[in-house]
């Protein structure tokens, strides 16, 4: 990063900040060391947060399927940090040549038109479609019968209920998916799993699925 910019930010800090400003030098700078490009960058009394939202940094991302599922449900620093609005936070823009500020809903705005210019890019790159199917599939492993036993029975309660939210949260790729175990009358176990981008198998969460008092609970 040019030297000017952070010097620019260096002051800001200095005349924003009232505590934690180690923060700053710690990992704002670290993040900029070897980084030019856009980015927005949010300075509070005590905080600051700073997401990348340049071309080359977001095209070298997309590399990932992983980092696609989260751009595409939402899930970016850029969007953390946009929605964190807290009274008092200044934020500002460097588009690469100037830091400036700006105000929040130019801030949505540009990271909009830049999010959509790094989809349409990945999807000429790429000639496909992007994903669009961002639940997460559950599947019963040798228990269907099981499972549909305990549904038609007096410990029913809520566990369809339980069942179906085992499918929310940010899909983290296409094989992404929660396998179901039936342990027992009162318990399951469940595990959410994916392919990562090396071809490991990763477990993101795991945990039971129990009855008792008269309904079922997650434990995680």
């Amino acid at each position: 990063m040019k030297e000017s910019i952070i010097k620019q930010m260096t002051q800001i800090v200095r005349d924003v900040m009232t505590s934690f400003t180690d923060d700053f030098y710690k990992y704002d700078m670290a993040d900029l060391q070897d980084y030019d490009g856009r980015f927005v960058w949010v300075v509070g009394s005590s905080h600051t947060n700073l997401a990348k939202i340049g071309e080359e940094y977001l095209n070298k991302m997309l590399e990932s399927e992983i980092a696609l599922y989260h751009l595409l449900q939402g899930d970016m620093t850029i969007d953390a940090v946009l929605y964190l609005k807290y009274k008092g936070d200044l934020v500002f823009y460097y588009d690469g040549e100037n830091l400036v500020r700006i105000a929040w809903d130019e801030a949505e705005r540009i990271w909009g038109a830049v999010r959509d210019w790094a989809l349409f890019t990945w999807q000429v790159k790429n000639k496909k479609e992007l994903p669009s199917n961002f639940k997460i599939p559950v599947h019963l492993c040798n228990c269907r019968e099981r499972i549909k036993r305990l549904l038609q029975s007096e410990r029913a309660s809520n566990l369809m209920d339980e069942l179906k939210r085992r499918r929310n949260g940010i899909k983290a790729n296409h094989t992404d998916c929660v396998n179901i175990y039936v342990e027992g009358d009162d318990s399951l176990y469940f595990e959410r799993v994916y392919v990562d981008d090396n071809g490991e198998r990763r477990c993101s969460l795991n945990g039971g699925i129990i009855y008792y008092s008269g309904c079922w609970h997650t434990h995680t």
